[in-house]
């Protein structure tokens, strides 16, 4: 669209996109997360990025950027919620875009139709449960959730957090079957089963035995007796190469005792030559 002032032609501004959000849409309490957005003009205006996080903070706002440049900012929450962002963009004429939400669920678990869940003390265990029909529903944790939506004392529903499937709470049936933490409904047919593997087992094992030990016969017990009394009696004789051993080491033995006899004798003789010449 054109104006005409004063003869000069002028074109109408144009607000830049709707921006573009990214970031986490679940997290915990005090803890930093980024959050980009990003948005261009179609004059090729600068624009400004506008954050509000839902939390009572300030809205937070960038500087002018040159159109098309993205940004980038971070926060954190310092209670459980759930949380709108809501990011807007302006440009240097003071033209605004459309704003873009996005929900993050902080130290909370939504569930389906009910409602949501709450970690109140950032332990990973959901302690409070908001319904869309009250604020102060009970709650109990258990190997699975259990909600008493309407505060009569009595759940109404059992929600598996892994699985994320909601079932009616049945009084009558399920009362005995929740435990805190562990389920024992599979014991029963795991132990029955044990005991048939441990009796399939000695079985086995019983009947290998009589397979090989129990079904010979009287009469081959009675010829591997007769065998074994027929057998002549082995001696045992000593190595031949011992007693060689133990003659060289005798021999060796006697030798040292004759040279050294021999030397002594010889000794006695010279002193005896040198006394009768003297010497």
């Amino acid at each position: 669209m054109l104006f005409i002032n004063c003869g000069v032609i002028a074109s109408a501004n144009t607000a830049p996109k709707k921006p573009i959000l990214v970031g986490i849409t679940s997290g915990k309490i005090n803890t930093v997360y980024n959050f980009t957005a990003f948005s261009f003009d179609p004059d090729g205006d600068k624009i400004k990025y506008a954050f509000n996080f839902d939390d009572g903070t300030d809205p937070v706002f960038s500087e002018y950027l040159l159109s098309g440049t993205s940004f980038t900012i971070q926060h954190n929450w310092s209670s459980p919620g759930i949380y709108k962002i809501r990011v807007s963009v302006k440009d240097e004429n003071n033209a605004f875009s459309d704003f873009t939400e996005l929900t993050v669920f902080i130290n909370t678990q939504f569930c389906g139709y009910l409602g949501y869940f709450i970690d109140t003390n950032n332990d990973g265990i959901y302690d409070d449960f908001v319904s869309n029909s009250s604020k102060n529903t009970s709650l109990e944790h258990f190997d699975i959730y259990l909600i008493d939506i309407d505060n009569d004392g009595t759940y109404d529903y059992k929600y598996n957090m892994t699985t994320g499937v909601i079932k009616s709470f049945n009084t009558d049936t399920d009362n005995g079957r929740v435990s805190s933490g562990f389920s024992y409904d599979f014991l029963i047919p795991l132990s029955f089963l044990c005991i048939l593997v441990f009796v399939a087992s000695l079985f086995i094992v019983l009947t290998f035995k009589n397979n090989k030990y129990g079904r010979r016969k009287k009469e081959e017990y009675v010829v591997d007796f007769e065998k074994k009394k027929d057998e002549p009696t082995r001696v045992v004789e000593k190595p031949v190469f011992v007693d060689s051993i133990k003659k060289d080491f005798d021999n060796i033995v006697f030798e040292k005792e004759f040279k050294n006899e021999k030397s002594i004798i010889i000794i006695e003789f010279e002193r005896y030559i040198d006394s009768l010449f003297g010497n």
